[in-house]
């Protein structure tokens, strides 16, 4: 492409330039071409004048001789005497002569020539013509001599005595013979000069049959002459010669005689080698042309040759893309389906083991299966990422829930090695934003996990901030800080490498792939923002970038805990749903994934059956009705894509809800299994929470149930008169007995009375607000809504600055805390003893 590019250019300046150099030659030759015969035709007139000027010399020279004799004309011996010796000066004078038609002799001729009685002067045309011309000098018209047989013309003036009186007419003849041979020296084999009279008549040329006769005159107008003749002193003109030649003429008028010149000269003469130039000029353009036209010819050929090479190449790169796509799919499904059963029936260990070491076993296969997860995650978003699969998919997002998601998700981590996690918040930012807030948490847990698994001692600051606020998009900077290792300066380059980790060998112990920056640095391009690095070895690292997203909600995040407080608190309380009236089938070839399944819906009371293959889902279709089928995609002989097409021919369940049942989260799956006609999508593994989510929002509102509906409240006093209301515990709400355990432990955490007495001494109240504010939404988790209620105040106090009411009730917040510590979880147990959900 390159080089036909640069053919085409090299033809388009030769062409250019071809024909600048045309043009601007054929511009020069004409004006040189013009500039040569207009000199040489001016040359020419130049002679014929200079010719009139020394005859008219000669006439005024004899003139003033005859106007110096008083009674010239009344001696007529004298007059013809004096006449002849002036003739016999001048070679080129025929006769001269004296008239006056009142003398008695009318001319006084220097030959003595005396006219008839009947020959009157005063009728002649030169007689007249003189009287008539300008300053009394006329040069006649050339006429044949009738004693010579030659061509002359007159010269003639008024003569006057010195005391001014007219004497008469002084003529005198000239041969027209020297200046015929002069324009006779123009005669060569390229062209001619000729002169014409006033009036057009040729009175010499090359042509015999031109050339003036007695009695005959042609006119030059009346030939091929005459635009030459109309265009006289202005520019030469093609003419076609009276030889058939093409040539150029020129005309020019000589103003003292009246006589037109016409030089004529060949084309070639006239316009020099224009013509043999622009000859040359086009035989090589057309040359270049013709050089250029093999050129492409063969170039196309070979450029047929390339694209049919090429169009193979693309076929097997979509089929290698292809076979990419289907090896990601199978190692999704055939990867995320164990995990799925692992992760599954862990989840179902979490929630109903008792035992102590059980539940650690537990959480660490959990801790174990989402590592695992998160890795094939990041081999598939790879592989969409450089397939321009991966999408950015913008949705309206409250700024607390994202922060408060992000914290938690690495808080407990870096609290397991001893970190500090440290998040800044702008509490200006605003609340409500318009962005990919799924990509944006996984874009800032990864820097700030990578951040916690280098980082040894200290802490790991989480900062936004608020850059500027335009035209409805606020620019938010987000800055991760740690006191790690920190990066050799020869090592920046290599961060954002695929499979790429730094002192492998140093860090062999850590976990990752080495995807997690690459991926992160993709991502932020997507958004239209980039990854910037500054490291001190030894020191730690800061990792920050900047995003434009469009505000939804301008009104300030304050602090984002409080804010995250108050959207879920409606919720908390609204306390868990079941849908026991509700029909429901999971159809799955893996025995252990639907056991996964029924175990991460029994909460759900909802009415559940199984299937192990497409045909046993076509059955049980026949036999009744569903409100939802859980439909795996893969499975052998019938998969799901064509199980659900049969039903749908078959019109088995025109109001079930299908959702595809899958482990394959390849780009586009879900619109893939959108199109074949389900009406949602679920990727294994998933979580309790997930496919409870995905059941309710499709059930029918009639056939949900929820907590409040099923459970009269329950309250008991504990031994300090706090209200524990046990039945709005969340997990309680939801009939999570286990759940609701979970949180009493977290609950009672020994060491943070200490770490907040250890705030309050040292005035640090940004640190015992999140302390704060953390054990007030665990104390609402477990019921204690009293305690709960008094660490927002002290939480609001703070951010009021109101330190004086905080200290007032800080002794009683701890001591409210060490109480419920200590009896809550012997009064809850107590409670289910004696009543259990009843």
């Amino acid at each position: 492409r390159n080089f036909r590019a640069r053919i085409i250019l090299v033809t388009i300046i030769l062409s250019v330039t071809g024909a600048f150099t045309l043009i601007f030659n054929t511009i020069a030759q004409k004006v040189l071409s013009e500039l040569k015969i207009e000199k040489e035709t001016q040359a020419y007139v130049n002679w014929v004048r200079e010719w009139a000027l020394s005859n008219k010399s000669i006439l005024d020279v004899i003139a003033d001789g005859i106007a110096a004799q008083p009674g010239f004309e009344e001696d007529y011996d004298r007059a013809i005497k004096y006449l002849d010796d002036i003739v016999s000066n001048y070679s080129d004078i025929s006769v001269a002569y004296l008239c006056n038609p009142s003398w008695e002799h009318t001319v006084l001729m220097n030959n003595g020539w005396e006219p008839e009685p009947s020959w009157h002067v005063e009728e002649r045309q030169w007689y007249l013509d003189t009287l008539l011309a300008r300053g009394n000098f006329n040069v006649s018209m050339p006429y044949q001599d009738e004693q010579t047989g030659l061509y002359c013309v007159t010269l003639s003036r008024v003569v006057y005595d010195l005391s001014g009186r007219r004497i008469g007419l002084l003529g005198i003849d000239y041969y027209l013979d020297r200046l015929i041979n002069i324009l006779g020296e123009s005669y060569t084999t390229d062209g001619y000069a000729f002169i014409t009279d006033v009036d057009g008549n040729i009175i010499n040329h090359p042509n015999i049959e031109y050339q003036m006769k007695p009695g005959f005159a042609l006119n030059a107008g009346t030939l091929c002459y005459r635009d030459a003749l109309a265009a006289a002193d202005a520019a030469s003109v093609k003419i076609r010669d009276y030889d058939g030649k093409l040539k150029g003429c020129m005309a020019s008028q000589e103003a003292i005689t009246g006589f037109n010149v016409l030089v004529v000269r060949g084309y070639d003469i006239v316009y020099g080698n224009m013509l043999y130039t622009n000859i040359i000029y086009l035989a090589v353009f057309l040359l270049c042309i013709l050089i250029v036209n093999v050129i492409m010819v063969r170039l196309s050929r070979w450029q047929e040759r390339v694209n049919l090479e090429l169009s193979e190449a693309a076929q097997h790169a979509i089929w290698a893309d292809q076979a990419k796509d289907a090896f990601l799919a199978n190692m999704s499904h055939e990867i995320r389906t164990p995990i799925n059963a692992v992760l599954g029936m862990n989840e179902m260990i979490l929630k109903e083991s008792k035992e102590e070491q059980t539940v650690y076993y537990a959480n660490t296969i959990q801790s174990a299966g989402r590592t695992l997860l998160s890795l094939v995650n990041d081999i598939l978003d790879l592989s969409k990422i450089e397939s321009g699969k991966m999408e950015i998919v913008p949705i309206e997002y409250d700024v607390s829930s994202l922060v408060n998601d992000i914290v938690n998700m690495v808080r407990l981590r870096a609290e397991k090695k001893g970190l500090k996690l440290i998040p800044e918040i702008d509490q200006n930012l605003p609340s409500r934003l318009y962005g990919d807030d799924v990509r944006i948490r996984q874009i800032i847990t990864n820097i700030l996990t990578n951040a916690v698994k280098y980082t040894k001692a200290g802490y790991v600051r989480f900062a936004m901030h608020q850059v500027q606020v335009l035209d409805g998009n606020v620019d938010i900077e987000v800055s991760i800080t740690d006191t790690g290792m920190g990066i050799k300066e020869e090592d920046l380059s290599k961060l954002f490498t695929s499979f790429q980790r730094l002192e492998e060998e140093k860090n062999r112990n850590i976990e990752g792939t080495g995807l997690g920056l690459k991926i992160v640095a993709e991502l932020l391009q997507m958004m239209g923002s980039e990854m910037n690095v500054s490291s001190v070895y030894g020191v730690g690292s800061t990792f920050s970038f900047t995003l434009s997203q469009k505000i939804v909600d301008a009104t300030p995040l304050g602090d984002y805990e409080t804010r995250y407080h108050m959207l879920t608190e409606g919720e908390v309380q609204e306390g868990g749903k079941t849908a026991p009236k509700a029909r429901v089938l999971v159809v799955d070839d893996n025995e252990t994934n639907l056991l996964v399944a029924k175990n991460l819906l029994k909460a759900t009371k909802v009415q559940l059956e199984t299937a192990m293959s497409g045909a046993q889902c076509i059955e049980k279709l026949k036999d009744g009705f569903y409100d939802i089928v859980f439909l795996d995609h893969m499975m052998p002989e019938m998969d799901g894509i064509e199980t659900l097409r049969r039903i749908k021919k078959e019109e088995l369940a025109l109001k079930t809800v299908f959702i595809a049942l899958t482990a394959n989260a390849v780009h586009g799956a879900k619109q893939t299994y959108l199109e074949a006609g389900f009406d949602d999508y679920l990727s294994k593994p998933f979580t309790g929470r997930d496919i409870e989510k995905c059941l309710f929002s499709h059930l029918s509102r009639d056939l949900i149930e929820s907590a409040k509906e099923r459970t009269k409240e329950k309250v008991m006093q504990n031994e300090l008169g706090s209200e524990l209301t046990i039945a709005k515990a969340p997990a309680f709400a939801r009939g999570d007995q286990e759940a609701y355990f979970d949180a009493v432990s977290d609950f009672c955490d020994n060491s943070f009375c200490n770490d907040l007495e250890l705030d309050f001494g040292m005035k640090d109240y940004k640190s015992y607000r999140i302390h704060v504010a953390r054990a007030s939404a665990e104390a609402e988790q477990v019921g204690l809504f009293e305690l709960s209620k008094l660490g927002g105040e002290l939480v609001q106090w703070i951010l009021e600055k109101e330190y004086e009411r905080v200290a007032a009730n800080h002794k009683r917040f701890i001591s409210m805390y060490r109480q419920a510590t200590q009896n809550l979880e012997q009064v809850a147990r107590a409670y289910f003893e004696k009543g259990g959900e009843q």
